[in-house]
């Protein structure tokens, strides 16, 4: 199988007919990988020009835009420096390196942005333009430019760890062989101009090769930039063995708080691939796990709300409440007015703990979510309403529950819910007064400890019952560029009792490790 190499985000749109930029999508780069043009410039480069969206906060080096370093002089290159400062570094035509970093510019502010970078050799000057104004102006000393010999990279250059890959989100990226004016750098920012003589290559999220694995030059000179694989055991899959011989699937979704929070246009991306899903993956139910907001602003829960309910109609979901979520704020967002449709049943007439009924085939199926750390009084209402359908097998989701070993989540562990909340149940004591007490009890979700890796671990019950446990929480595993949008696919046989597990990113298209795609068995309880 291949091993993943890229990722292009959010959805593909037509391209327009004088440019290649796109509302909706960008590019991620990892140290696994370098794309690589097939052919050298066929003139000196002038003018740089990307649109990007870079981390808030991101320390050390930001990493290559356009570069060959690493191949023969002549050397260009872009880059976002350190403290988020774009630098240009060139070989003159006398052989000296020259370099100019513009200070006053700072791109790690988290939003699309369109930068520009100029070298005017007759002026002996360089550049820089944010969103088509002009942001600082440097001497510059070199009297003519060089042709690079080398081809250029994008995203990454040829030293032998390409450690200095792009932390960013990539758009779209351009290099002119003439000084562009602020006029003509103001349209390029909506727009390139693909029938330019001067364009040299123009690379966009839109016009990338999936199959192949290239960036498609989309001006006249083609110099697509194909991957040149560097680490062939990635974590990231680009392809595995397609899960084909099952009935009936779940979708779950841990965390989303750094979505909602850092990179908000991402979450209805999440969502929609649900919804554009949902037939071919025979998707029957989506369970949230909490946490939906980190700081439970206005905005947060305005955009978790619009997102979630691309669901509306298409396919039942559960939503439940983590501890970064405020109570008056999710009821406010997620009231059950809104659900009244599709709930089974509710405690304090609330989304804050509810159950759904579903029954696939001759398999019913009682899903009750709860909570962050609920209270006795609300385990005594779920412990009534599984008692009363013996015949349903009960999946529990609910925010707090497991640690990142498998073992109950408890103090001393300060994200224990009854260190947070007092009155919050823990993870033993969720076991011992519910889910160890019904042998229909057959499968607990929970989200809150944040792990790159699915968590799957098994609990004997007080009948002797087995219960599977997993903690699925994708939080922070891909600290370089921001959530990944993932997406645990729960896989039934038709019998309901053999599970097989994919964890996929909607946000890479691409499915994080071996070790998450795996299979489980379950007891199943059928009516009597």
């Amino acid at each position: 199988m291949k091993k993943a190499l890229f990722f292009v985000l959010f959805f593909v749109t037509l391209l327009s007919v004088f440019g290649c930029a796109s509302a909706e999508m960008g590019i991620l780069f990892s140290a696994d990988e370098t794309y690589r043009s097939e052919k050298p410039y066929t003139a000196a480069p002038l003018t740089f020009e990307a649109t990007i969206r870079f981390p808030s906060g991101t320390k050390g080096r930001g990493g290559m835009i356009f570069s060959n370093y690493g191949e023969t002089d002549p050397e260009v290159t872009l880059e976002i420096y350190t403290l988020g400062h774009p630098k240009l570094s060139w070989t003159g035509s006398n052989g000296k390196q020259f370099s100019v970093t513009f200070k006053n510019v700072d791109v790690r502010t988290n939003k699309w942005t369109h930068l520009a970078f100029v070298r005017d050799i007759e002026a002996g000057k360089a550049l820089c333009y944010v969103n088509g104004e002009l942001a600082q102006e440097l001497p510059m000393t070199d009297v003519s430019a060089a042709i690079p010999t080398a081809p250029m990279c994008l995203g990454g250059d040829m030293r032998a760890n390409n450690s200095v890959y792009f932390k960013g989100e990539l758009r779209n990226a351009a290099v002119f062989s003439d000084v562009r004016t602020a006029d003509e750098i103001k349209a390029d920012a909506a727009a390139y101009p693909l029938d330019d003589e001067s364009l040299l290559v123009c690379y966009d999220a839109a016009a990338y090769d999936y199959d192949e694995w290239i960036f498609r030059d989309l001006s006249s000179h083609q110099h697509d930039a194909a991957a040149i694989v560097r680490n062939p055991n990635s974590m990231w899959l680009k392809e595995k063995d397609p899960v084909t011989d099952y009935a009936y699937s779940f979708a779950v979704i841990g965390d989303t708080q750094m979505i909602t929070y850092h990179t908000p246009d991402r979450l209805p991306v999440l969502y929609q691939w649900i919804v554009d899903h949902k037939e071919e993956k025979k998707i029957e139910f989506v369970m949230g796990l909490g946490d939906i907001t980190e700081k439970s602003s206005l905005s947060e829960f305005i955009v978790a709300q619009d997102s979630i309910r691309l669901l509306d109609n298409v396919v039942p979901y559960s939503v439940i409440r983590g501890n970064h979520d405020g109570v008056a704020s999710f009821k406010k967002y997620f009231p059950i007015s809104h659900y009244e449709n599709i709930i089974y049943d509710a405690y304090d007439y609330s989304m804050l703990n509810t159950c759904y009924e579903l029954i696939i085939g001759d398999i019913q199926y009682l899903i009750m979510c709860l909570d962050f750390g609920p209270n006795e009084a609300v385990l005594n209402w779920a412990g009534k309403v599984i008692a009363a359908h013996p015949n349903h097998n009960v999946i529990i989701t609910t925010h707090a529950y497991l640690n990142l070993d498998g073992a109950l989540l408890v103090p001393p562990d300060v994200s224990a819910p009854s260190l947070l909340h007092k009155g919050s149940s823990d993870g033993d004591i969720i076991w011992e007064k519910l889910v160890s007490k019904y042998e229909n009890i057959v499968l607990v979700l929970c989200g809150h400890i944040a792990h790159p890796d699915l968590v799957l671990n098994t609990r004997i019950g007080d009948h002797g019952n087995t219960v599977t446990e997993m903690l699925v929480n994708f939080q922070f595993m891909d600290r370089d560029f921001g959530p990944s949008g993932m997406i645990c696919m729960l896989y039934f046989s038709e019998d309901g009792s053999h599970v097989q597990v994919e964890y996929y990113s909607s946000v890479r298209n691409k499915y994080y490790g071996p070790q998450n795609q795996f299979s489980f068995d379950l007891p199943v309880i059928r009516a009597q």
